[in-house]
């Protein structure tokens, strides 16, 4: 399937509405075909594992680029497809092919790694190549049987280009991965069949002594760029390898820590110390000295090294135990005395105090004087003021590496930030002379400041983002809803209009379906009538037939036994009579009459002797059809019969076949006397039959018209059914489109009067996005640096810092109130609710004066 640009467009939308992605792009994620599901690459990292006995250049720590790259190498291998990586130096090509190919089962694989250099020739490869490999058949070479070998071509584009554009070991190498086979260079002339090699190579990108390579060599390869590692990765793999060597041990500070859970603390440290033999370094700022008391333990840990009474009996018994062996194997003796020296030392080798403290105030000379360890046994790193440049290349770090700042703005913002620190120092010295209240400023005020002014512009700007999309997205239906109503209006009028030509073509049709029904009813009843005739002349017919059959019974008789006695007949009776050359006079005038009766023209005796040698004579006179014989054939005959004056029983003394033939042209006589008499009413009769044939034609031809305009009636009715249906579907459709127009034409209505005040709220809101810059800087110093500072002063300051950023084209609000940054109108609500007075809080020192404990009413709600 081929999309065009809209199709990909339209493409991209579905599927970024059918998956979203926690993280950046799409190739951050693999799809599992077995859980049908995408999944980030970043599940599939193995845990690295830190071995104390590797070489530090052989640490290998899997990230997610390596991890991807494995993936990919192992399903194009399986395809047997080469692989080319290309990237710049130090994105760890070579690092992650090898990592590829040593998880690959050694007893099922080979493998040859060839550094490409300006010097390698197409020689070498070759050489390379045949060492690897071994005859198998003929021609055949390759690796042992059962194996594959890994062929990885490493520094792909370093050979020398010759005098003929062309670079040998490419030249062979293309040989090889399109035929397969090579030409042997060093002996007999022939080609040497390499199978079972799998290629993997890698380059940098060309520039310098890199060069291009031949673009059909390289369409022989799937081409994977390999870019530079992210941060995170980077930090993945630097903490993985410092977390080999370092562990962060940390006292847990909490509600009802004291010097009884300090010393559990310290006993701890010391079993890490002197048991585990673990270097630590034991990091304390003044902000943990919760009691004074833990400085006591400190002061001695500097002076001796040691905690007194530190451990129990028990305890200590335990430790010495554990350790015994080993001071022991170290020559020191397995005393209680000498294990216990050999456990101190082993503390005080491991152990590194730093103690982190202000100079600020008479804390720590109090502290010094107190504690001398302090002094005596530590070295001081005394940390100067920053320099005014030290101070913009912070601020400069810190923001920019955030990104949130415009790069126009960055340098006056850097200096604005530096103007803040030097304002507050001055006025901390003004504040001293006047009020003689003390106020340190530190580099760590200045830090707070910058990282809480990233914290309030990334808040302040999501949450505006965030208000921003909301009511462009309010905008967008109010604009789409308008745009379905009108779809939804010039829809319903279609709809209207195709009801109305529902509806005529319902009446239309209801019309033609009445008009058939009379046609249908007017056939019916001309069938129920010609059926009726059709009865009436089948009773008529009955009534003739049975006449004419009772009138014929009388002569069929004789005719019937004339005929069984012409069967009882020989042939040689037959023959007597034929045989006579001058008959009896009655035989011949018999015979004559059968001649007659069959229609001989010619009737005489030699006629009458051929017509007896006929071979089935006597058949022919038995089958004979007594209807057809005409009145004139008759009259002749009687005139025969009268002149004969013979009865049957004469002529049996005569002829016993002459006496049967008398007897049955008698009989042939009688019937067709008896049938002259019946012919009028078989005449009627057959009339009668073929009338009642044509009506029953002419019933059937009506019953199928009957049939057709049935079945055109019934295929109408299901047509009206149909339209019916597909009208009452259309009018309720109908009646729901103008429901649902009228409800959505008043929610828009109600709606249109938020336009304006929409519109409005978002050119707001952008400008306060603009302003967030200098009204975040502003904002964060106040919190940072405003806090011990009487209203005076405040307000001074903040004149200095307004005049400065304005001064600087920083964008911020006038007249500046931090408090509508830090609060808005629901939250100074809900202070009212829980019986405060409105007031601004701040990011850093958490300071609460009730006095009637309406505070602690609020914390425990």
């Amino acid at each position: 399937m081929h999309l065009c640009t809209h199709g990909y467009l339209i493409f991209d939308v579905d599927f970024c509405n059918w998956i979203s992605f926690a993280v950046n792009t799409l190739f951050d994620y693999h799809f599992d075909s077995k859980k049908k599901s995408w999944i980030p690459w970043q599940r599939m990292v193995l845990p690295y594992i830190h071995n104390p006995e590797m070489r530090f250049n052989n640490i290998q720590v899997p990230t997610v680029e390596s991890t991807r790259m494995g993936w990919l190498l192992q399903h194009l291998m399986a395809q047997r497809q080469p692989a080319l990586l290309v990237g710049d130096t130090g994105t760890s090509k070579t690092t992650m092919v090898q990592s590829f190919l040593q998880g690959q089962d050694p007893d099922c694989t080979m493998q040859l790694s060839v550094t490409f250099s300006s010097r390698t020739t197409s020689m070498d490869v070759q050489r390379n190549l045949e060492a690897s490999v071994e005859k198998r058949i003929k021609s055949v070479y390759g690796p042992p049987l059962g194996k594959i070998l890994f062929v990885f071509l490493d520094d792909l584009n370093m050979p020398q280009v010759d005098n003929y554009g062309t670079q040998q070991p490419i030249a062979l190498l293309k040989l090889l991965l399109e035929g397969g086979f090579m030409y042997n260079r060093g002996g007999k002339p022939g080609r040497k069949d390499l199978h079972d090699l799998h290629f993997l190579a890698a380059m940098g990108t060309t520039g310098g002594a890199r060069h291009k390579v031949d673009s059909r060599f390289l369409s022989l390869f799937s081409i994977i760029h390999v870019p530079f590692p992210c941060a995170e990765s980077l930090l993945s793999i630097y903490t993985s390898m410092l977390s080999g060597h370092l562990e962060v041990f940390e006292l847990p500070l909490s509600r009802g820590y004291c010097e009884r859970v300090f010393r559990e603390d310290l006993k701890k440290l010391y079993l890490q110390l002197g048991v585990d033999n673990k270097p630590t370094v034991f990091l304390i700022n003044d902000s943990f000295i919760i009691e004074e008391g833990f400085l006591e333990h400190v002061n001695n840990m500097l002076t001796t090294g040691n905690v007194p009474a530190l451990f129990s009996e028990e305890e200590l018994e335990i430790a010495l135990n554990e350790l015994r062996e080993e001071a022991g194997d170290a020559g020191v003796g397995v005393r209680k005395k000498e294990v216990w020296q050999f456990f101190m030392r082993r503390c005080r080798d491991n152990l590194h105090v730093v103690f982190t403290t202000s100079p600020a105030g008479d804390l720590l000379r109090l502290r010094c004087r107190s504690f001398p360890g302090l002094v005596n046994n530590t070295g001081i790193d005394w940390f100067l003021p920053w320099p005014h440049e030290a101070l913009l290349q912070v601020a400069q770090s810190f923001l920019g590496d955030s990104g949130m700042v415009q790069e126009d703005l960055m340098p006056e913002v850097v200096q604005h930030a530096a103007m803040v620190y030097h304002c507050v120092e001055q006025n901390s010295l003004l504040f001293e002379q006047q009020l003689h209240r003390f106020n340190h400023v530190t580099p760590q005020n200045y830090l707070d400041c910058l990282n809480t002014y990233l914290h309030l512009l990334q808040e302040k700007n999501q949450l505006i983002q965030g208000q921003c999309t909301r009511l462009e997205g309010g905008l967008r239906k109010l604009q789409e809803a308008s745009e379905e109503l009108n779809e939804l209006s010039e829809k319903l009028d279609e709809q209207k209009h195709e009801l109305a030509e529902k509806a005529k073509a319902c009446r239309t049709l209801l019309e033609e379906i009445a008009i058939n029904k009379e046609t249908v009813d007017a056939k019916t009843a001309l069938a129920r009538r010609k059926a009726q005739e059709m009865e009436e002349q089948n009773g008529v017919i009955a009534m003739e037939k049975h006449a004419a059959e009772k009138a014929l019974s009388v002569a069929l008789p004789a005719l019937v036994t004339a005929r069984l006695a012409l069967q009882n007949f020989e042939k040689s009776d037959v023959t007597e009579i034929r045989s006579f050359a001058k008959p009896p006079r009655q035989v011949q005038m018999i015979c004559e009459s059968i001649m007659v009766i069959r229609g001989y023209r010619e009737v005489n005796w030699k006629a009458a002797k051929a017509m007896m040698a006929e071979p089935n004579f006597l058949r022919l006179l038995v089958d004979m059809d007594c209807d057809s014989i005409t009145q004139n054939q008759v009259k002749v005959v009687k005139g025969v019969l009268d002149k004969l004056g013979t009865t049957a029983k004469d002529m049996a003394s005569i002829s016993k076949a002459g006496a049967g033939m008398l007897r049955f042209v008698e009989a042939v006589v009688a019937y067709c006397d008896l049938s002259k008499e019946i012919k009028p009413k078989r005449d009627k009769m057959a009339w009668l039959e073929r009338e009642y044939k044509r009506s029953g034609q002419q019933l059937e031809s009506i019953q199928i018209t009957v049939d057709m305009l049935q079945t055109e009636q019934d295929r109408m009715g299901d047509r009206y059914e149909i339209a019916l249906k597909e009208e009452v579907r259309l009018k309720e459709e109908t009646q729901l489109m103008e429901t649902r127009l009228d409800a959505a034409e008043k929610l828009f209505s109600g709606l249109s009067s938020e336009n304006a005040r929409w519109h409005k709220e978002l050119e707001e809101q952008c400008t306060r996005q603009r302003l967030l810059v200098g009204n975040c800087l502003l904002t964060a110093a106040f919190i940072a640096y405003q806090g011990p500072f009487t209203w005076e002063f405040r307000s001074k300051m903040s004149r200095e810092w307004e005049n400065d950023a304005e001064s600087r084209r920083i964008p911020f609000s006038q007249p500046f109130q931090p408090e509508t940054l830090l609060s808005d109108n629901v939250e100074t609500a809900r202070f009212g609710i829980k019986f405060l007075t409105s007031a601004i809080f701040e990011d850093g020192w958490r300071l609460l004066f009730s006095p009637l404990s309406v505070c602690l009413f609020v914390c425990l709600c």
